[in-house]
């Protein structure tokens, strides 16, 4: 699609549940600007990452926990063979992430097979021990869509359609096909400089159980209903744990935290000009999902704008400016971002995402954003920080490799 003016725009499918009904659903934008089709409920949109949160349902229901990699990929290498699944879901396995190898990177746009995908990156050595770090690996649930199908012996969405889709009567949601012809399908869109141009779609073999699953906001509004009578849905709420014995904040396929006091399990996505947001209270019972088709849409301030009003929560208080651990100064790095921590005389700032945030001290472990109190950032005794931001975690060390 050549650029055009933004005269019209793609858009979002946006829903508020609470107790089970819908009180709240707008639409807004197009689904093709092409064809000029409105976005609609039934819209089918890529889930990008919120494909984790389904692919830790099926591993839960179907394999061990802490048997590993080796145990079910005969030939996987040594450097990750004796990583375990809980690691794999926990994003705790150590093994590269593949999406920021630059041959890879180049060539997911192409159909490839299992072995080809493999051999990008299963003798790079690990980026840490197994269990003793946190690092976002979409790697690590590509990998456990492999030993979904090695278990089953079917395809990994025959096996998430078996025990999520069907159980939970989502009837328009399945696995992109880089083939296939899927009716009424979102296209995607950047917007730069004014600019409206269309993205072309990674690879389905390419993203798996990482990210390769499609859906509708009708369809995960019955997936909000099917969660909260699974079995396995307060595991799904429980936080993995390093070798340290600290927890991390995030749990089979969810980023865990609190918003303003209120536990919330969330996941959001990103694919191809695609963007999408789930965010769970359970003590609220408030669900609010967002489907998008709009590459750069703030999902994060959309949804905190919606939890802001349907929640009522009061803004947090920020602490008085005080003495601030400067000793802390430097670069927290993983594998792809940066987080700047900067003395300024005995305070501290946080740079991040463009950003720079005044901090001020909250307890011993816990300093928080002096302009926006929702953001915390958590000192850990292994060298590490995470920035939290509702929705959305970053975890980096100074002495990352």
């Amino acid at each position: 699609m050549s650029p055009s003016a933004p005269s019209d725009s793609p858009g979002t499918a946006v829903a508020v549940i609470r107790a089970g009904e819908v009180i709240h659903q707008e639409c807004t934008g197009f689904a093709d600007l092409e064809w000029r089709q409105p976005i609609a409920p039934d819209t089918v949109f890529p889930l990008a990452s919120i494909t984790k949160s389904f692919t830790a349902l099926v591993v839960q229901r179907l394999i061990d926990l802490d048997t590993t990699i080796g145990a079910y990929l005969s030939d996987y290498p040594t450097p990750g063979r004796d990583v375990t699944v809980r690691q794999l879901l926990n994003h705790t396995s150590g093994i590269p992430e593949q999406m920021l190898i630059p041959e890879f990177r180049e060539r997911r746009f192409l159909t490839h097979t299992s072995e080809e995908v493999l051999a990008f990156f299963t003798d790079l050595p690990l980026d840490f021990p197994p269990g003793s770090r946190y690092a976002y690996s979409n790697t690590g649930y590509w990998l456990l869509g492999l030993i979904i199908e090695a278990v089953t012996g079917s395809s990994y969405g025959e096996a998430v359609a078996e025990h999520v889709f069907r159980p939970a009567g989502m009837a328009d949601s399945r696995m992109l096909d880089d083939d296939a012809v899927i009716p009424r399908r979102a296209r995607g869109y950047a917007v730069a400089d004014g600019v409206i141009t269309a993205t072309q779609m990674c690879s389905a073999t390419v993203t798996g159980a990482a990210g390769a699953l499609l859906g509708t906001l009708d369809d995960m509004v019955r997936y909000d209903q099917f969660l909260k009578g699974h079995e396995f849905d307060l595991a799904s709420r429980t936080p993995g744990v390093l070798t340290s014995g600290r927890a991390t904040n995030y749990g089979f396929g969810w980023v865990l935290g609190d918003y303003r006091g209120t536990p919330y399990a969330a996941h959001a996505g990103g694919l191809d000009g695609h963007t999408c947001l789930y965010a769970r209270f359970p003590q609220e019972d408030l669900s609010i999902i967002l489907l998008g088709n709009h590459k750069g849409h703030p999902i994060y301030q959309t949804v905190l704008d919606l939890a802001e009003k349907f929640l009522g929560l009061p803004v947090p208080t920020v602490p008085p400016a005080g003495p601030m651990p400067v000793e802390l100064a430097g670069a927290y790095r993983d594998h792809d971002n940066v987080a700047e921590l900067t003395a300024t005389g005995d305070g501290l700032t946080l740079t991040f995402a463009r950003k720079v945030r005044p901090l001020r001290r909250l307890d011993e472990s816990t300093l928080i954003c002096a302009d926006d109190p929702d953001i915390r950032l958590h000192l850990h005794e292994d060298g590490g920080i995470t920035v939290d931001y509702p929705f959305y975690l970053f975890t980096g060390y100074r002495d990352s490799p």
